[in-house]
This record gives C-alpha cells, structure tokens and sequence, in this order.
C-alpha cells in the first residue's frame, strides 16, 4: 500500500515535527495528561463491564468529565459523549439490551476478526431500532458507534487500536490512503489497517502518529481530535462570496448584518411577506456556522398555541400511560451547543411574534441576553428537579427571528423582547442585480423583467403611501422566485399566474375595506 515515494514524504515531515519545538513541547504537556486520564478512563469502563456501574452511572460521569480534563482524547463531541447520551435518553426502554450490548462490544478484542464481529453487532442493532421505529437516525446515529467504541478499545491497547480521528482520517484521505466507505464498520477497519501500516514503517507510536496527522494543520495547543463530522453528511464550507450567489443583498450590507449577530448574538429579520426573511436566515446561519451542517442549525416555528413545555421543557404524555418530562428543541439544542463550545450553533424561530412570547420563554427573557451567557447567571429551569443543575443559554448559540410585519391578527412586540433582539428591516430587492440574473436565467426577457419591476415598485408605492399600511406592507421580490413548473419558463404566462393567485389575493387582503383601491392596484401590475 504504501509506495517508496509516499514513506519517504512521511518521513520528511516527521523529521520536521520533530523539529518544530513549540508543537512538539505542547503535545508532550498533553501525552503526559493522556497517561493518566487513560487510566482513569479505563478505571470507569472496568467498572461497567464488570457490572459494578449502571449504564446511567456510566453515561453521568462520562458526559461530566469529557467536559472538562478527559476530553484530552476528543471525547466530548458528538461521537463521544453525545453519543453515549444518545443512547440513554432516546433507547431508555432498550436500556438493559443497550447496557448489554456495551459490554460485549467494548472489551478489548483479541484479533480483527473477534474485533469486527462485535462493532458490526453493535451497529447493526442499532440500525435494527431505527428500522423497527423504536428511534430515528435523527436522535441516534449508528455511524458514530465505530469512533466511540474505537476510543474505548483505544484505552486498552493503543498500539493496536487506533482512534477513529476525523484529523487523522482527513490527513490519510488528502495523501490517498485512506477513502471512508459507505459501511461505517469496515470503514473503521480499513482505517486501523493503514494507521498500523504506518506506524511500523515510520517506527512511531499511535500517539506520534496523531501528531504527524495534525502536524501543519493545527496550532499547537489545539489537543482535541473528536470526529465532529457525520460519517454520512460531508460537511461543505460556506463562505461570504457564495452567500452573495444567492441573496438579493449588496455585499456591504450583508457583511454589516453578520457583524450585527455576532455582536448581539439574537436578532430578528423584521418585513413584508415575500422579501425571503427566512431564506435569509437559513443563510446567515449557514455562514456563522462556516459550513452547511444541519447539525449546528436548529429551525422551529411559533404560533399562537406554542407553548413554554414544546419550547423547552414540560410533561408530555408517555407511551405507557401518564406523563413523563421531556425536554424541548431549546433546551435540548442548548445541551448540544454546550458540548461543543468551540463550534457554533444557531437557532433560527421563524415567526417569531407569532406566538404568546412571554408564556413560550419564560425566564430564557434573561438567559438569552449577551451578557448573562455565563455560568454565573445558570437558574433553575421551571420543570426542573431539584438535583438538576442550573441552566444556562452557552454564548456559541445564536438565535434569528424572522417576523411578518403585514399580519394583523398579531399583538405588538413586547418591549422586553426588544430590548434582547436586535432588529432589522428587511425590504423588497427588486432593483438588486443579482434578482434580475435569476429572472433571465429562467427565461425571462429583458422587457418582463423590467415590467415586474416598475409595476411593483407602482404598488409597493401606493401601499407605503397609504395610512393604514405603510412600509411594513410592501410586496417583495420572492413571489417570483419560485421556479415554474418543469418544462416552463418565466413568460407572460407565469406572471399573469403570479398576480391572479398570489398577489391580487393579498392586494384585496390588504384593501378588505377598500375593494375598488385593490383593483387599481391590480390594474398597475397588469398594465403593459
């Protein structure tokens, strides 16, 4: 496998590893901590495969000291910790079968073959739960399994049980020796089988060799190595140049807007309908994040019977009867976004006026705040049991709202809800360069696209003129960005479509009192 070319490249940088001081002083500070934290872990795992320690003791202690020291092995993320909660929270009826399949798979094994067999089991048992409806691959994902279980075996022989790194990987993938497979469990094997191939031929040990992977690509100190990736969902960069592809924004503008959310941390995309709110939203979060990961973006949407107990926590019926407390998306996203605090993530309401705001948040109206995103501020949540430890909303979680301004049935804002969100008036983009590419690139001639133009911009005067609408009433640019149907095009056609079904409809909304006002205003977007 590995050709004279490649080994002699290999050693080459690990001769100028060896040289860069700095990193190599730094990942000795940490190998001295991974000495002992190994044992400490291996202390906790003997405990459990000797049926000394409970699954739920298990998972307590693990989740509460990777957070901290033991994370010196990259055990926090969400193939490490997350995913032995994973396990208990989602499985708890299975949780004998869980606790027994643990410990039949995480005993070091005594050869590949013995080593397969059982990661394989475990695996594909739990693809079994989420085939049989006990679970979703949402709430817990099989593929994780071979990292968490390859950590645990690590412990035990490191030398023989490689780690299953994302560093590591992504290094051996870039020199082309390694290529993750569709199946997670000979993916894994494939992996140890070139990691140990390079060990003998450079005369290294497990823990050199995780140096050389992230030798050049990490700043010394930067110890942690968890696989933060989802071995299904390749995770793609986003950047502010592909953002400016998509929105109807000037550059400068839409810089000035991510500014603002890394600043105040919550802020709401306030307008009409139709001026692409939450497309916005869903795009600034994808650029905060610096990458498409549906992981770090959690998207819920309010309305007028949404309460604190589906927001964050409260009893809700149980499968056997009575009820059992269960927590909602804040929460349980907040729980995520505090395992991970050197990523981001973003929560994104949509709708956010919809719904009864103080009854929904409760004393979040305090938590969300950029400056009680401290443990110094945590309380006790309002369903919280009295050994439960106070909570606390993590500073590396943003929240965007998005708000109607044109629907009536709505109560004003609250001041105190304005006084924690920044907000942000999102108008019409219909003289936007980037809108008109997108109409031509859809077939659209010159002479239409500057019809929709100038006949919009007639009514949204006309509407912004009159006393009981105004500005917040505008009609935006996104009615006409929904693709025709397959085989059409943007004609005269789709735009009469457009205006008998969509936009006249709102137009007579809008003027329920005033038919004849509607009809003129419908006249200007027919006019030739």
């Amino acid at each position: 496998m590995l050709n004279a070319a490649t080994l002699e490249q290999w050693k080459k940088r690990l001769e100028a590893m060896r040289a860069d001081r700095a990193f190599m002083d730094e990942y000795d500070r940490r190998d001295h901590v991974r000495v002992r934290v190994r044992e400490e872990i291996r202390s906790l795992v003997g405990d459990f495969l000797a049926e000394r320690m409970d699954l739920g003791w298990l998972r307590s202690i693990f989740d509460t000291r990777t957070r901290g020291e033991w994370d010196v092995f990259g055990l926090k993320g969400l193939s490490g910790a997350m995913f032995l909660n994973t396990l208990v929270k989602h499985l708890p009826e299975q949780s004998a079968e869980v606790a027994a399949r643990l410990r039949a798979v995480l005993p070091p094994p005594g050869s590949d073959a013995d080593a397969r067999a059982r990661m394989q089991a475990f695996h594909d048992r739990l693809v079994e739960f989420i085939d049989l409806g006990v679970t979703t691959r949402r709430h817990v994902q099989p593929s994780r399994g071979p990292f968490f279980v390859s950590a645990i075996w690590h412990m035990e022989a490191p030398e023989s049980w490689p780690a299953y790194y994302e560093s590591m990987r992504k290094r051996l993938a870039e020199e082309g020796l390694f290529e993750r497979m569709e199946d997670p469990v000979a993916s894994y094997f494939r992996f140890a089988e070139v990691v140990r191939e390079l060990q003998v031929a450079l005369e290294v040990g497990a823990w050199e060799l995780e140096r050389l992977c992230v030798w050049g690509t990490e700043s010394p100190g930067s110890v942690t190595h968890g696989p933060e990736e989802d071995d299904s969902k390749p995770r793609q960069s986003y950047t502010v140049d592909e953002a400016m592809g998509e929105l109807f924004r000037s550059r400068e503008e839409f810089e000035h807007l991510i500014g603002l959310v890394r600043h105040r941390k919550n802020v709401v995309l306030q307008g009409p309908p139709g001026v692409g709110k939450t497309f916005l939203a869903s795009r600034l979060a994808d650029l905060l994040v610096g990458r498409r990961d549906p992981e770090h973006v959690c998207f819920v949407q309010f309305h007028p019977s949404y309460a604190y107990e589906d927001f964050v926590q409260g009893y809700r019926p149980a499968k056997g009867g009575g009820f059992e407390l269960r927590d909602g998306p804040f929460l349980r996203f907040c729980e995520q976004a505090l395992r991970d605090k050197d990523d981001t993530y973003v929560l994104i309401i949509d709708e956010i006026n919809r719904g009864n705001l103080g009854k929904v948040l409760g004393e979040l109206m305090m938590l969300i705040e950029p400056d009680k995103r401290d443990p110094r501020w945590a309380t006790s949540l309002a369903y919280a049991d009295e050994k439960d430890e106070p909570f606390y909303v993590p500073p590396n979680l943003f929240i965007l709202g998005t708000m109607n301004t044109a629907d009536r049935s709505l109560a004003m804002v609250d001041y105190a809800l304005r006084r924690r969100f920044a907000f942000v008036d999102v108008e019409p983009a219909l003289d936007e360069p980037t809108f008109h590419r997108l109409l031509a690139s859809r077939g659209a001639s010159p002479a239409l696209v500057e019809r929709i133009r100038n006949r919009v911009k007639k009514v949204n005067a006309l509407i912004e003129k009159d006393e009981s609408l105004g500005k917040g009433f505008l009609v935006g640019h996104s009615y006409f960005c929904t693709p025709p149907a397959e085989g059409g095009a943007c004609d005269d056609d789709w735009y009469q479509r457009i205006v008998d079904y969509e936009l006249e409809p709102l137009l007579r909304e809008y003027w329920f009192d005033r038919p004849r006002r509607a009809e003129e205003a419908t006249a200007l977007l027919l006019e030739d």
